[in-house]
């Protein structure tokens, strides 16, 4: 298995890795049930693995869903997210209309675009 290969899928993948990439990368199944068993892997789903066994990050659920559903994308609001940037602006407020403090609340600039909103 070419380890460098594989320790860049990882860190450009959150920690999350596919069978099929390691695989391609020439690892085999027994380099990843090894893995497993010596708990530096932990299975996420069926043919998907993260460099951990501890919780994982909402990054690396994301990236574990794509891998589990390949080929798939992240879209909308969760795509948004993936690349640090919010479907809506928000700036601050200040309520009492003077010295900002506890008062002070973000508001929303602009909603959802029409086609997104939940019909009546």
């Amino acid at each position: 298995m070419d380890h460098v290969a594989v320790g860049r899928l990882l860190r450009s993948q959150a920690g999350v890795v596919a069978r099929r990439q390691v695989l391609e990368c020439g690892g085999t199944d027994n380099d990843i049930e090894r893995l497993v068993r010596r708990r530096e892997w932990a299975r996420v789903h069926t043919g998907v693995y993260v460099d951990h066994t501890g919780p994982l990050s909402w990054e690396q659920r994301a990236w574990a869903a794509v891998l589990a559903h390949w080929p798939a994308a992240l879209a909308g609001a969760a795509a948004l997210r993936a690349h640090d940037l919010s479907p809506w602006r928000a700036r601050v407020r200040d309520h009492r209309g003077s010295a900002g403090g506890p008062a002070a609340a973000l508001a929303p600039v602009a909603g959802p675009p029409a086609d997104a909103r939940h019909p009546r």
